[in-house]
C-alpha cells in the first residue's frame, strides 16, 4: 500500500508538470493563430488512445491482473518522454530573472486582474472539484451501479474517448469561443450527474459518449482561450495556475 501511495503522489507531480507545459509546447509549434486547432489535434490523438487504450486494458487486468497493466502504461508514457525530447521549437517563453515564489505571485496577480482569464480558471477550478473525480470512481460506478467488471469498465471509458473525437473535430475546425466553453461546461457536469444516477450499462454509454463531446469542446476551448487572453510574460503562469 506504501508503494501504491508512493506511486500515485509521484503521477500527481509527473501530472501537475506535463499538462501545462504540454499545452505550452503546443502554442510554441503553432503560434496564437492556429492554437486551438493546434490544442484540439493533439487532444487527438490522446482521445484516440482512450478509445482503443481502456479496451486493451481491461483485458489486461482481466487476464493478468493490474501489475502487468500499470507496467505496461509506464513503459508506454516513458516511449512518449522520449518522443517529446526529440521535438525541436522555438520558444516563445519570457524569463524574468525572478525568484519561483515572486514569478508565482506575479502570475496569481496576473489572473486576478485579467478577467477573461479569471473567469476560464473559475470554471476549470470548478469542475476540477466536483466533476472530474468521477473518472477516480468510474470503478465503483461500474460495480454497484452497472453491474460490471473489468471489460464493461473499459468500454465505459471508451465511450467518453469517442464523443471526445467529435467534439475535437469540431474545434479543431477553428470554431468556437467564450461563451461555446460555458454552455459546454455546464453542459459537461449536467451529464456527470446524470451517468451518476444510471443503472442501465448501454443508457451510461450513450450519456458519457455525448459528455465527451461537450468535455472536449469545453477543455480544449478553454485551455485555449487562457492562453490568448494572457499576457504574453504570464501564459505559462496562467497555464500552470489553470492546470
Amino acid at each position: 500500500l506504501p508503494v501504491l501511495y508512493a506511486v500515485a503522489v509521484t503521477f500527481g507531480v509527473g501530472q501537475a508538470l506535463n499538462q501545462p507545459t504540454r499545452n505550452i509546447l503546443v502554442f510554441d509549434a503553432v503560434g496564437r493563430d492556429l492554437l486551438r486547432n493546434g490544442l484540439a489535434l493533439n487532444a487527438l490523438t490522446g482521445n484516440t488512445m482512450r478509445i482503443v487504450g481502456p479496451t486493451i486494458g481491461g483485458v489486461i487486468v482481466a487476464a493478468w491482473g493490474a501489475g502487468p497493466a500499470f507496467a505496461t502504461q509506464g513503459i508506454l508514457l516513458v516511449v512518449s518522454v522520449v518522443l517529446v525530447g526529440l521535438l525541436r521549437v522555438e520558444s516563445t517563453g519570457h524569463r524574468s530573472g525572478q525568484s519561483m515564489w515572486r514569478d508565482l505571485r506575479a502570475g496569481m496577480r496576473h489572473a486576478a486582474e485579467n478577467a477573461p482569464v479569471r473567469l476560464n480558471i473559475f470554471v476549470a477550478g470548478v469542475t476540477a472539484a466536483f466533476v472530474y473525480p468521477y473518472i477516480g470512481f468510474m470503478p465503483v460506478f461500474v460495480t454497484q451501479n452497472l453491474h460490471g467488471g473489468a471489460r464493461e469498465q473499459g468500454l465505459i471509458l471508451s465511450a467518453a474517448g469517442v464523443g471526445s473525437m467529435v467534439g475535437l473535430w469540431y474545434v479543431a475546425a477553428g470554431r468556437g469561443g467564450q461563451r461555446l466553453t460555458l454552455w459546454t461546461g455546464a453542459g459537461y457536469m449536467l451529464l456527470v450527474a446524470v451517468f451518476a444516477q444510471i443503472t442501465s450499462f448501454w443508457i451510461a454509454m450513450g450519456v458519457l459518449v455525448v459528455a465527451g463531446v461537450v468535455h472536449s469542446v469545453y477543455s480544449t476551448l478553454n485551455q485555449a482561450l487562457v492562453q490568448l487572453h494572457s499576457g504574453e510574460a504570464y501564459r505559462s503562469h496562467t497555464m500552470g495556475i489553470y492546470q
